[in-house]
């Protein structure tokens, strides 16, 4: 840092803030933030389907609506963010807790495209009834917390 034409030591703190600030934790943190508004949206489409105010139609409308404009969007950036993440460093594969975290998130993935497809449904006025949205919703918000755990707490996994 400079200041008045002197060298001013940043400190152990802002050296350690430009250390964190790599590619690497760029991406991580955009894939988090991705991943906040897509969990948060497509649990919030789900709650949407199920309750009981106004009619289907309605509720079906404003659901797809939330699912396009929120949930997609933060899937595709948490997709790719962390596909990149996971390209860059192909060293995340030898981590067990990282398989779990894959394999949970491919399921809220399914379950993304099977709750979103309700929604258009229910917006086109083909069903009345979310079915299983609650449930499935209720299984998203699960698995997710369980990624979240896998990843924090880096559990590890039996090995052969």
């Amino acid at each position: 840092m400079r200041a008045v034409g002197r060298e001013v030591d940043a400190g152990p703190r802002a050296r350690y803030l430009g250390e964190a600030m790599n590619l690497y934790s760029v991406l991580t943190w955009l894939h988090v933030v991705g991943n906040v508004f897509w969990i948060g949206a497509i649990c919030g489409v789900g709650l949407l389907l199920t309750s009981s105010i106004g009619d289907a139609k309605t509720r079906g409308e404003l659901a797809q609506r939330l699912y396009l404009r929120v949930a997609v969007p933060g899937f595709v950036i948490s997709f790719l963010l962390g596909m990149g993440r996971l390209l860059g460093d192909m060293t995340f594969f030898k981590f067990p807790w990282m398989h779990a975290k894959l394999l949970f998130a491919f399921i809220i993935i399914a379950l993304h495209h099977v709750v979103g497809a309700k929604a258009k449904k229910m917006a086109k006025g083909e069903v009345t009834e979310p079915g299983k949205v609650g449930v499935l919703t209720a299984a998203i918000a699960v698995l997710a917390v369980a990624v979240v755990f896998f990843v924090i707490v880096k559990v590890p996994m039996p090995s052969k």
